[in-house]
């Protein structure tokens, strides 16, 4: 996921989206998120490790960064 000011989680599991959002991949190409887009946002782990926990919460930290610039109303 991508903000407007440039700041960038790193891979995401599973995103949930609006209805106004753009899309912008194919299905064989990762997809980019604009975070004004994004709904919910989580990490999935077959194995839960320490270290997957650790990584998780790096990446839920990374989300809760991102700054919106606008909301869409669903």
């Amino acid at each position: 996921m991508v903000d407007t000011v440039g700041n960038r989680t790193g891979q995401t599991d599973v995103v949930v989206t609006g209805p106004h959002r753009p899309y912008t991949w194919t299905e064989s190409e990762p997809a980019l998120f604009f975070v004004e887009g994004v709904v919910a946002a989580g990490e999935v782990k077959s194995v839960l490790t320490t270290q997957g926990l650790e990584q998780s919460i790096i990446s839920c930290s990374k989300f809760r960064q991102l700054v919106r610039s606008a909301t869409c109303d669903s």
